[in-house]
This record gives structure tokens, sequence and C-alpha cells, in this order.
């Protein structure tokens, strides 16, 4: 090695020392905002622990708020994942503050109606005090990670409120829409498949049967699961705001069309084979079988817009994600 290529190579050594020395700087601080955060959370988990049982205990014995208990396992399961990406900043004091006083609300709204109130029912009872955890643990975000860092953890984070459960007025209004658009589809796809029928509004007068649309058959369990499954699958797969909103926008009609079929495939058994099918396991228990099937057609949607993605150019200006 000549005596000019010397200083060279030790300027290289140096500037590799200093990036390596950085790089590790920057993993032991980001390692020490993780600790506070989750010291944060585990505090706030304590504050909260009588209604965070509760809403444990409502869950496991509801048919439509079990997903809720999934909710705290994806999000943190993707907060871990994602953690590298992770860029912490100086706290971002006005965001926690807002949402601290919004929480402080939804607390005084708890102690001073909900709990006078033995009326109400369990989910609207959960709803404020559960919604004011969420977000305290999204003020903690702020606090510790930086308006950069809650950037990366804008996901995990929001997708907590979906712990909150519905509250009735929210509940039957959902419902309702589910019930009368499932029929609507219900009745032209029997239409459509040759079937002689009358209809008065969710009431379906077949031969030798007469059917009915029921809350019961909204499909709303299912449609909610779906719904957390294409923002989860939007996510992952889709880099851009527009195609994941259209992704769980599709979601809801997907679940509009499954429902409406699965009331075609009933309705086509209880005339072909026999009224008593009406009491079968596909009406009853047949649930998860249709959910399944409606996968393939969000499987494609996925694809679809994956492949709109890469065919439309970034717009000037703006990074890739």
């Amino acid at each position: 090695m000549s005596a000019s290529e010397k200083p060279n190579t030790l300027i290289a050594d140096q500037n590799t020392g200093r990036t390596a020395d950085k790089s590790e700087r920057d993993s032991t601080s980001g390692n020490r905002h993780l600790i506070r955060l989750g010291f944060a959370i585990a505090a706030l988990c304590a504050a909260f622990a009588v209604p965070l049982w509760q809403l444990f205990r409502f869950c496991l014995h509801s048919q439509l708020f079990s997903y809720i208990l999934l909710v705290p396992a994806i999000s943190g399961y993707v907060f871990w994942t994602e953690r590298a990406k992770l860029q912490v900043s100086k706290p971002w004091t006005p965001m926690a503050g807002v949402l601290a006083v919004i929480a402080l609300g939804c607390i005084g709204a708890y102690w001073g109606f909900v709990r006078g109130h033995a009326d109400l029912s369990q989910a609207d009872r959960l709803a404020p005090i559960v919604l004011s955890f969420v977000l305290l643990v999204q003020a903690a975000g702020a606090m510790v990670l930086g308006r950069t860092g809650m950037r990366g953890a804008a996901f995990p984070l929001l997708f907590l409120l979906f712990m909150v459960p519905l509250p009735a007025v929210v509940e039957h209004g959902f419902t309702a829409f589910l019930q009368h658009a499932s029929a609507e589809t219900a009745y032209f796809l029997i239409k459509m498949s040759g079937l002689p029928i009358l209809r008065e509004g969710t009431l379906f007068q077949l031969p030798g049967i007469n059917m009915e649309v029921a809350p019961e058959c909204s499909g709303i369990r299912s449609t909610m699961v779906l719904i957390l499954t294409s923002f989860l699958a939007g996510h992952l797969f889709l880099k851009r705001i527009w195609t994941r909103s259209a992704l769980v926008a599709a979601v809801i009609v997907l679940g509009i069309l499954r429902n409406g079929f699965r009331i075609l495939v009933l309705a086509q058994l209880c005339v072909q084979i026999s009224p008593t099918m009406i009491d079968s396991p596909i009406h009853h228990r047949g649930g998860p079988v249709f959910f399944a099937l409606s996968l393939i057609p969000l499987l494609a949607l996925i694809w679809y817009f994956r492949k709109i993605e890469k065919r439309s150019p970034t717009p000037v200006g703006l990074p890739k994600e």
C-alpha cells in the first residue's frame, strides 16, 4: 500500500466506526423509549384493571364482540414487528394533551352518567371507559415516541380503537343497514335464480315456506371480522391510503353479497329439498363456511389493488411508504 492510500483508509475506518457508534446509540435510545412506553401502558392497564377485566368477560360471552379479544394481540404484534422502523422524536405534547383531555371527558361521562343508569347495555357502559383507556395509551405514545414516532406507530395505535364495543345505537343502526341490504341482495339473487318469490319488506314468501331476514341474519359479526381483516391486510399489503380505504369499503359490500348468497343457498335448500332445512346446521352454524368463502374475493381484491399500485406512479414529491 502506498503512503497516499493509508490516510484514506484510516478516514474510511473512522467514518465506519462513527456510523456504527451512531447506529448503536440510536438502537439503545429506541429501546429505552420502548421500555418507557411499555411501563406507561402497564401502568394504564393497572389503573384500568377492573373495566378491562369486565371487557374481557363481556367479550368472552358475546357472539358479536368476541373479535375484541384479538385486537390488543394484533396491535401489539404489528407494533413489535415494525419497531425497527420507528424514528423517535421529541414529545408531541399538543397531541398528547388533546387525547388526554378527551379521555378525561370520557371518564367523566362514565362516572357522571353511565354508572348511574343501570338500564344501559353492557356495551354502552363499557364503551366510554374503554375509549378513555385507548386514548390514554395513544397519548402515552405521543409523549414517548413524538410526532415522527407516532407516524410509524399510527396503525397499531389506531387499531386499538376496535377494542371499544359498539354502543347500542350504533350496533342497532349498522345491524338494520346490513339486514335490509342483505334482504335486497338476497331478493335479487333469488329472482335471478328462477325461484318464485313474493316479498314484503324483509319477509320472503317461497313455495312451501316463508322466510324472514331477521336482525340476527344481518351478518354483522362476520362483517365486523371482515372489516378488521381488511384493515390489517391493507396495512400489510397495500401502500397507499386510497387503496386501503377502497379495500375497507369493498369489504362492506362483500359482506352484504356474502350474506345475500347465504340466504339464497338456504332458500334453494328449503324449496328444492325440504322446508326443514331452515333448522339445518347450514343455517345455524354455517357462518364460518361462508366467511371462509368470502376470503377468496378478499384476496382477489388485495391482488387487484396491489396491481393498481404498481401501475400508478408515485406523485412527485411524495416518497413511497
